[in-house]
C-alpha cells in the first residue's frame, strides 16, 4: 500500500496513471450502463465521484512537489495533466458513442433499458406516471403520463428532484396536477384529460396541448410549448385560457416518485396555486396609486391599482436578487418607475405613470441605435405579465410604426400609441422605492417529506 501511495503522490506520472485508470473505468461504466437500468446509473454515478477524487489527488500531489521544490517532478506533473484533460475529452466522446452502440444491441430502443418508477397503479387515480432517470450524473427524470390504454404522453423534465405532483380534480372531470411544489421556481402544471386521453401544459395564462407522441416537453414559452417526439420536434401553439379553469377544484393528495399515493383533504396549496395580490410598501413617501404584487411560478409579477380600481399590468422579474423598484416624480406629474436591480441602463424595465389620466406607458428602448427610445402606451386593463412590443418601418423614408399587445379580460388587444423619450426624465425627483416581499414558499414550512 505504502508503495502505491508513493508512486502516486510522488512520482512524475503517478497522478496520470491514477487519472488514466479511473477514467477508463467511469467510461466502461457509462458504455455498459443501459442493460444494467438503475444498477448501471449507480455504477456511473460512483466512478465519477471516484474521478473527482483522483482529479484532487492529482492536485495534492502536484501541491507536494512544489513544497518539496522538486520542480522536475512538479513540471512533469503539470504537462501530464494537461495531456490527461485531452486524453479525457476523448474518451469521453468513444464513451457516449460506445454506450448508445451497447443500448441498440441490448433492446429494441434506448427509452427501452432505461430503469422507470411508475407512480400510482391507477387503482386510485385514472392514470399513472413514469419516472425514468435522464442523466448519469445528476438528479433528473424523464416523467410521462401513462394511461389506462397504454398511451403515453412525456411531459417537463424533473430537475434536481421536484417532490410529489399536488393531484386535484376539476368540476369539468379532468384532473390537475401541480409539480415542483418545493421549488416554484421549476414548477409546471398540467391538466388531464383521461377520457380523450390528453395533457395540456400551462404556460403562463394558457393552456397549451402538449402534441401526440411526445416524448417530454423541451421548451415552453408564453403560449407554446414544442416537445420532442420520435418523429422529431412537434410544436403547439395558443390553447384555452386558464381563466377560472381551476376554480371549484377538490384536491386529492400527493403523488410520490416512490409509487405512493396520499389521500389528503382541503386545499393546502391555495395560496401557490391562486396567490393573492399584496400591496407593496413604498419606503421613503405616499404617492396616490399602489403597486401590487402576486408571486408565481419563480417570479413576482406586478400591477398598478389606481383610485378608481383600474389596473394595469406591468410585468414580472424572477424572485431573486431583485432590489425593488424606484419611484421618481416627473416635472410634469408624472411618475417614473423603473426596476432598481438592474444596472445596465440599456435594458432596464421602465414605465411612465400618468394617475390623472390613470394611463401607464412602458420604455421601448432600440438597443441598436436605429430609432431611439420611445414610450409606448400599455392599453388599458391589461393582464398580460409581459408585454410584447414591435416595431416596423423608419427606414427608407417609411413611417415609423411601434405597436403594443397585451391581454385583457376581454381577449388580446393591440395599443399603436407612442412618444419619443426625448428629455421626458429631466429633473425629476426621488421618492422611494418600492421593496419586493419576502414571500418565499419553501420558508413557510411547506417541504414535504421525499416517500
Amino acid at each position: 500500500m505504502k508503495k502505491i501511495v508513493k508512486f502516486v503522490f510522488e512520482t512524475a506520472y503517478g497522478p496520470f496513471v491514477a487519472w488514466c485508470c479511473t477514467a477508463l473505468l467511469l467510461f466502461a461504466a457509462y458504455a455498459i450502463s443501459p442493460p444494467l437500468g438503475r444498477f448501471g446509473t449507480a455504477m456511473v454515478n460512483m466512478m465519477f465521484v471516484v474521478q473527482v477524487l483522483s482529479a484532487i489527488v492529482w492536485l495534492v500531489a502536484l501541491f507536494i512537489s512544489l513544497n518539496e521544490r522538486e520542480w522536475l517532478r512538479a513540471l512533469g506533473q503539470f504537462f501530464l495533466g494537461i495531456a490527461g484533460l485531452f486524453l479525457f475529452g476523448f474518451g469521453l466522446v468513444f464513451a457516449f458513442v460506445a454506450h448508445d452502440v451497447v443500448a441498440y444491441a441490448t433492446s429494441s430502443g434506448y427509452a427501452e433499458v432505461k430503469s422507470a418508477s411508475v407512480t400510482n397503479d391507477a387503482s386510485a387515480l385514472e392514470f399513472a406516471v413514469e419516472y425514468r432517470p435522464a442523466h448519469p450524473f445528476l438528479a433528473e427524470y424523464d416523467k410521462t403520463i401513462v394511461f389506462k390504454s397504454g398511451k403515453r404522453i412525456g411531459v417537463w423534465i424533473d430537475t434536481g428532484g421536484a417532490g410529489p405532483f399536488a393531484v386535484y380534480r376539476l368540476p369539468t372531470g379532468e384532473y390537475y396536477l401541480v409539480d415542483g411544489l418545493e421549488h416554484d421556481f421549476i414548477r409546471s402544471d398540467y391538466r388531464v384529460n383521461v377520457t380523450n386521453e390528453m395533457v395540456e401544459m400551462m404556460c403562463d395564462e394558457t393552456w397549451v396541448n402538449i402534441p401526440e407522441g411526445a416524448l417530454k416537453v423541451d421548451s415552453r414559452a408564453n403560449d407554446s410549448i414544442t416537445a420532442k417526439t420520435a418523429d422529431g420536434e412537434k410544436r403547439a401553439d395558443g390553447g384555452a385560457p386558464v381563466g377560472d379553469s381551476l376554480k371549484g377544484r377538490s384536491y386529492l393528495g400527493l403523488l410520490y416518485p416512490s409509487g405512493r399515493f396520499e389521500p389528503g383533504e382541503g386545499d393546502p396549496f391555495a395560496d401557490i396555486i391562486e396567490p393573492k395580490w399584496k400591496t407593496v410598501k413604498l419606503d421613503g413617501g405616499e404617492v396616490p396609486f399602489s403597486l401590487e404584487c402576486k408571486r408565481w411560478k419563480g417570479s413576482h409579477y406586478y400591477r398598478l391599482l389606481f383610485a378608481s380600481g383600474a389596473r394595469i399590468a406591468l410585468g414580472s422579474e424572477r424572485c431573486i436578487s431583485e432590489a425593488g423598484y424606484s419611484l421618481y416624480a416627473l416635472k410634469d406629474g408624472r411618475y417614473h418607475l423603473f426596476n432598481a436591480g438592474q444596472k445596465d441602463v440599456s435594458w432596464r424595465e421602465e414605465w411612465r405613470i400618468d394617475v390623472a389620466g390613470e394611463t401607464v406607458e412602458v420604455m421601448f428602448k432600440d438597443h441598436w441605435g436605429n430609432y431611439g427610445d420611445f414610450w409606448v402606451k400599455i392599453p388599458k386593463g391589461a393582464t398580460s405579465a409581459n408585454c410584447s412590443i414591435g416595431i416596423s418601418g423608419g427606414e427608407n423614408g417609411k413611417p415609423l410604426s411601434i405597436s403594443i399587445d397585451v391581454n385583457t379580460e376581454n381577449g388580446k388587444v393591440t395599443g399603436h400609441d407612442f412618444v419619443p423619450v426625448g428629455d421626458s426624465l429631466s429633473n425629476s425627483k426621488f421618492i422611494g422605492t418600492f421593496q419586493p416581499p419576502d414571500d418565499d414558499p419553501r420558508s413557510k414550512g411547506r417541504k414535504r417529506e421525499r416517500k
